[in-house]
């Protein structure tokens, strides 16, 4: 769980600077519940007690992950947007059953206050690409 906070601040996040990760990098230290703590307050994260519990390590390790994709979504919110479904026009078919039960995926941008929604296609092979580097950044096996 310790690496997984590291890792994730030291290659996603990187909300703090290499010098003020230190705290988090020594994984084995006592202090390091406290820096934890700190580290969630300065993200903004709603709960920033953790416990040595396994539900609360799960609940922190989600909202990290969350944060996480969020920033990398930021990143690479360009190429993400041209990799959108194009608007339907009267000339196109009506979608088969199979691609009927595969809606797209409504999604808002991180950082834009402006009431923009952008339709995934999840069927793209640009966004399974990146799904699959995701998995494999995070070390998860492909779903197919």
């Amino acid at each position: 769980f310790r690496a997984l906070v590291f890792w994730l601040e030291s290659r996603k996040t990187r909300f703090y600077s290499p010098a003020d990760r230190k705290p988090l990098e020594d994984i084995s230290s006592d202090a390091w519940p406290a820096a934890l703590e700190k580290y969630l307050q300065d993200l903004g994260a709603i709960e920033t007690k953790v416990s040595d519990s396994e539900e609360s390590r799960i609940r922190v390790a989600d909202w990290l992950l969350t944060y996480a994709v969020g920033m990398e979504y930021s990143d690479r919110a360009d190429k993400l947007q041209k990799i959108t479904k194009p608007a339907p026009t009267k000339h196109d078919k009506q979608p088969t059953k199979a691609a009927a039960g595969k809606p797209a995926v409504a999604m808002k941008p991180l950082e834009k206050a402006a009431e923009i929604e952008i339709e995934l296609d999840v069927d793209s092979p640009e966004f399974r690409t990146a799904v699959e580097q995701l998995a494999d950044t995070l070390g998860l096996p492909h779903d197919d």
